[in-house]
C-alpha cells in the first residue's frame, strides 16, 4: 500500500517538472517567435509609419526585444528634429517595460516600471519665438464623407476591451537637455536629470508621488544651478504641486510651486520661492556682455512670488522684494569720472555697501524696477525704470546719485556743484539724476552731458542774479525794500529757469 502511494506521489511530481518543462520550452519557443517578429521589417515599417501618421514624428528603433522574466526592451530611439539637417530632437539609449506576468492570466496588463535609460532632449527656438517639436505641425487629414444615418444605426456598437492596462511606476535615469534659445548666452543645459515617481491610488482621481532631481544647469557653460530637487504630486487631473530646494549662484532657494490641470488651455502655474545668499557675479556672468566693465558683488536675500500660463508665455508675471547685502560697485565710467571731480578715490571709484532694497514687477515680458535704493558712505544711489525682455533686455532708466552736503562740496571745479539740487527724499542730502538706456552690451547715458549742462546752467543762472543779490544785501535798504528786491529777483530767476528748460527739451 505504501508503494503505491509513493509511486503515485512520483508520477505527479512527474508530471509537473514535466508541465514546467513543456510550458518554457514553450514560452522560450513563443519569446523567440516574439522577438524575431518584433525586430522584423515588417513590424518596425509599421511602428514608423503609425508614429508619422498618428503624431506626425520621424521614429527610428535599434531592436525591440521581449523576455519573461525582464519585459520588454526598446534600445536606440531615436526622434528626429522637424527642421531638416538639425540634430536630432530626442535620442533614447533604452527604455525598459517591466510587466507582471501573472496579471496576464487575469486579462491585466500591469506595467510595473518602465524604466527610459539616458534620454537626450535637444530644443531649438525658431525665428517666429516657438519651440520647433516635433509632431507640433501634423499633415492636415482629408475630411470624412457624411455618414449615412441608417447604415450608422446598423453599425454595432465597438466592443470595450476586457483587457485592463496600469502603469505604477516610471524611472528617467541620467537625463539631459540641451535648449537653444537664440540669445548670447546659449545653449542652456540641463544634466543629470532623474525621475522616480510611482502610482499611490489606482481608482479615480489617480494620486501620483515622485521626486526629481537636476545635477546642474548651465548658460553658455556657466553653471548656474549646482543641484535641483523637487517632490512631486500630482492629483488626477486636477493639479501637480511640488516643494523645490535648490542651490543657485552659490546660494539657495526653496519654496513651492504648482499647476492647475483642470484648464488645459492654458494651464496656469505658480511658485512661491525664497532666495538665500545668491552671488551677484555668478547669478549674471552668464549674461553679461564683453564689453561690459562694471562689477557688482554682493549677495541676494529675498522673495518671489510667480505666476502664469503654460500656453501662453507674454502672461508671465512675477513680483520680487529683495535685499542685497556686503556689497559693491567698481568699474563703472560715471563713478570714476565723479571720484575725479570729487578727488575721493576712496568711497565713489570703488562704492561698498552694506545694505540695498530692491523692488520689481514682471508683466508681458517687461521688468518694472519700482524701488532700488543703495546705502553707502555718504551717498545713495536710486534707481527706476524698465527692462524689456521681448527687445534685448533694453532699459530704460532713471538713476538718482544723492551726495551728502559735505561731499558736494568737495567737487571741483565748484561752478558743476549747482548740478546738485537739494534732495527731497533724503534729508541732508543733494541729488542729481541722469538717463541709461539701451541693451546691457552696448548702454548709453546722458550724465555727462546733463552734469555739465546743469552746472553750467546753475553757474550761469548764478552770475546773471550775482548783482541783484548784492542789491538785496545792501544794509541801507529798508525791510519793505529788500522784500521788493528779493520778489523781482525771484521772479527774474523763474524766467531764467523757464528758459533752461526750452534748451533742455
Amino acid at each position: 500500500m505504501k508503494k503505491k502511494k509513493a509511486s503515485l506521489g512520483k508520477k505527479v511530481i512527474i508530471g509537473l517538472i514535466v508541465v514546467i518543462v513543456l510550458l518554457a520550452a514553450a514560452g522560450t519557443a513563443g519569446i523567440l517567435y516574439l522577438n524575431h517578429y518584433l525586430n522584423s521589417p515588417e513590424f518596425i515599417t509599421q511602428i514608423q509609419r503609425e508614429a508619422r501618421e498618428q503624431a506626425g514624428i520621424d521614429l527610428e528603433l535599434g531592436s525591440i526585444k521581449a523576455s519573461i522574466l525582464k519585459g520588454f526592451v526598446v534600445d536606440k530611439i531615436v526622434i528626429s528634429s522637424p527642421v531638416q539637417g538639425e540634430p536630432p530632437a530626442l535620442t533614447v539609449k533604452e527604455v525598459l517595460l517591466k510587466y507582471r506576468l501573472g496579471d496576464l492570466l487575469h486579462k491585466k496588463l500591469t506595467i510595473s516600471k518602465i524604466l527610459i535609460d539616458e534620454p537626450r532632449l535637444r530644443l531649438k527656438r525658431n525665428s517666429a519665438g516657438g519651440w520647433d517639436i516635433p509632431g507640433t505641425v501634423r499633415p492636415k487629414k482629408e475630411e470624412a464623407p457624411p455618414v449615412d444615418q441608417k447604415k450608422k444605426k446598423e453599425t454595432p456598437e465597438k466592443r470595450v476591451s476586457a483587457w485592463k492596462f496600469s502603469i505604477e511606476s516610471l524611472q528617467v535615469r541620467d537625463g539631459k537637455a540641451e535648449l537653444i534659445t537664440g540669445k548670447k548666452y546659449d545653449p542652456v543645459v540641463v544634466d543629470g536629470i532623474v525621475l522616480n515617481a510611482r502610482l499611490l491610488q489606482l481608482t479615480q482621481p489617480r494620486e501620483i508621488e515622485g521626486r526629481l532631481g537636476i545635477e546642474g544647469i548651465s548658460f553658455k557653460g556657466d553653471r548656474l544651478v549646482s543641484s535641483l530637487r523637487a517632490d512631486l504630486q500630482l492629483q488626477g487631473k486636477r493639479e501637480i504641486s511640488a516643494k523645490i530646494e535648490a542651490e543657485v549662484a552659490d546660494g539657495k532657494v526653496n519654496g513651492t510651486a504648482g499647476a492647475d490641470l483642470k484648464d488645459r488651455t492654458t494651464i496656469p502655474y505658480h511658485a512661491e520661492l525664497t532666495l538665500e545668499k545668491i552671488d551677484i557675479p555668478v547669478l549674471i556672468n552668464p549674461f553679461r556682455g564683453t564689453e561690459q566693465k562694471t562689477e557688482v558683488t554682493g549677495k541676494i536675500f529675498g522673495s518671489l512670488n510667480v505666476r502664469g500660463d503654460v500656453q501662453k508665455p507674454d502672461a508671465l508675471t512675477a513680483r520680487g522684494d529683495l535685499d542685497i547685502k556686503d556689497g559693491s560697485i567698481t568699474g563703472n565710467p560715471i563713478q570714476e569720472l565723479v571720484a575725479s571731480l570729487m578727488n575721493d578715490d576712496e568711497h565713489i571709484k570703488v562704492i561698498r555697501f552694506d545694505k540695498a532694497d530692491a523692488e520689481f514687477d514682471l508683466a508681458r515680458r517687461v521688468v518694472t524696477l519700482t524701488r532700488v535704493v543703495i546705502h553707502s558712505y555718504k551717498v545713495i544711489f536710486t534707481v527706476g525704470g524698465t527692462i524689456n525682455l521681448e527687445h534685448d533686455q533694453k532699459t530704460d532708466f532713471l538713476v538718482g546719485l544723492n551726495f551728502r552736503d559735505d561731499l558736494v562740496g568737495n567737487i571741483k571745479p565748484k561752478e558743476l556743484r549747482g548740478a546738485f539740487t537739494p534732495s527731497d527724499d533724503f534729508q541732508g542730502y543733494r541729488v542729481f539724476t541722469f538717463k541709461v538706456w539701451g541693451p546691457p552690451e552696448n548702454l548709453q547715458n546722458d550724465f555727462v552731458a546733463r552734469f555739465i549742462q546743469q552746472g553750467a546752467s546753475s553757474w550761469l543762472k548764478d552770475e546773471l542774479l550775482k548783482k541783484d543779490r548784492k542789491k538785496e544785501e545792501d544794509e541801507s535798504l529798508s525791510p519793505g525794500e529788500k522784500k521788493k528786491k528779493e520778489e523781482k529777483r525771484k521772479k527774474k530767476e523763474k524766467m531764467i529757469d523757464s528758459i533752461f528748460k526750452i534748451f533742455e527739451k
